[in-house]
């Protein structure tokens, strides 16, 4: 009777102790079972006689985590329900005598919290930058202060390549227009005379904004990658085209074009006269444009109308080269040296030789 005592005095015990941690032992976890042991000790303890009383088996509840008082650590009650008795009470008589009242401490349940993602850079978002004046403005401010500081002054020879390519870059709508017109119509022109801007000292001409006989960089530019795109265009329809192909086409325009400047420098040197090269590269690079006027018209027509508009373009730059060379070059020139007018007539064939030799025509359809 003794042990009979003690042995529900210890029950008793542990059912406090699963009372004060919330009812969660003998619900489930490997303390299955212990619920319905507990009630019975309790009942005998109380009153001895109705120990025989059936107990009702204990609704099953759903387990919640419940943090302990004073401890940071969650209680780990996982595992499958284990019903066997002895299991049941070697459980709760190791329950007093655990140094965490009773209970194995757990893994810490962490809220897993996402980090911020940062904020990229849109590229949809240019076109609403390039028309904000705040943002041009600023852009123009650091580039003329990059200037100013001399901070361009570490590179050699970068400050002066800027100021010098500026004026070739400065254009406008109404220029590129009016320019087009005259290189691929250049017979329905009259005045060729360069405008002559106010200076002291060298003679300084007009922007090209404002005088269309002035030479640029900007359309010439413009036409070569033109022409190279609408080449691999070319090759493409045909299913020849390669990777290789623009580099190819690139290299070939400008080693064709180069050798052309040279050649021109020669014949002023020649003839003991002052030749500007980045004038002749403006020149020179119109032809461009009739390229890709004759391309067009190979793509859609095909081989035989592409000659009948290269007959065109061909004879209107070596025209507009001659217009423009007669009135660049000076009148004045070295006795001893070829004559003025064979020279011009030179400059102004290599414009239709060139144009030629760089023609992409071996894949066009008759």
């Amino acid at each position: 009777t003794t042990n009979t005592m003690s042995y529900y005095q210890n029950t008793g015990v542990s059912n406090r102790k699963q009372q004060q941690y919330g009812g969660t032992y003998g619900q489930q976890g490997t303390y299955g079972g212990a619920n319905s042991h507990a009630q019975q000790g309790a009942a005998f303890y109380n009153n001895p006689s109705a120990a025989s009383a059936p107990v009702p088996a204990a609704a099953p509840t759903t387990w919640q985590p419940t943090p302990a008082p004073h401890s940071g650590n969650q209680i780990n009650l996982g595992g499958s329900t284990n019903t066997d008795s002895g299991n049941s009470m070697n459980s709760m008589n190791a329950a007093p005598n655990s140094g965490g009242g009773g209970a194995q401490p757990g893994p810490t349940v962490q809220q897993s919290q996402q980090p911020e993602q940062p904020q990229l850079w849109n590229p949809a978002n240019i076109n609403s930058m390039m028309k904000n004046d705040m943002v041009m403005n600023m852009a123009y401010d650091g580039g003329k202060a990059f200037l100013a500081n001399g901070a361009a002054r570490m590179i050699p020879g970068l400050e002066l390549l800027m100021v010098t390519l500026r004026y070739y870059f400065a254009v406008d709508n109404s220029y590129v227009l009016h320019k087009m017109q005259r290189v691929l119509f250049p017979f329905l022109k009259k005045d060729w005379k360069r405008l002559e801007a106010e200076g002291h000292g060298n003679v300084k001409y007009a922007l090209p904004r404002f005088d269309e006989n002035a030479p640029d960089l900007y359309i010439p530019f413009m036409s070569l990658v033109t022409y190279v795109l609408l080449c691999a265009l070319l090759f493409g329809s045909k299913g020849q085209f390669t990777p290789e192909a623009l580099p190819e086409i690139t290299t070939r325009c400008f080693v064709t074009q180069i050798l052309e400047v040279l050649a021109i420098r020669l014949g002023h040197y020649v003839m003991q006269v002052p030749c500007s090269l980045l004038d002749m590269f403006c020149f020179t690079g119109y032809k461009y444009m009739g390229l890709c006027v004759n391309m067009l018209v190979g793509l859609f027509f095909g081989y035989w109308p592409y000659y009948g508009t290269m007959t065109w373009t061909a004879s209107a730059t070596a025209f507009f080269m001659l217009r423009t060379m007669a009135n660049n070059v000076p009148r004045i020139t070295a006795t001893n040296g070829p004559k003025r007018e064979v020279m011009v007539m030179v400059f102004a064939a290599s414009q239709a030789l060139t144009m030629w030799w760089l023609s992409q025509t071996k894949l066009l359809s008759e």
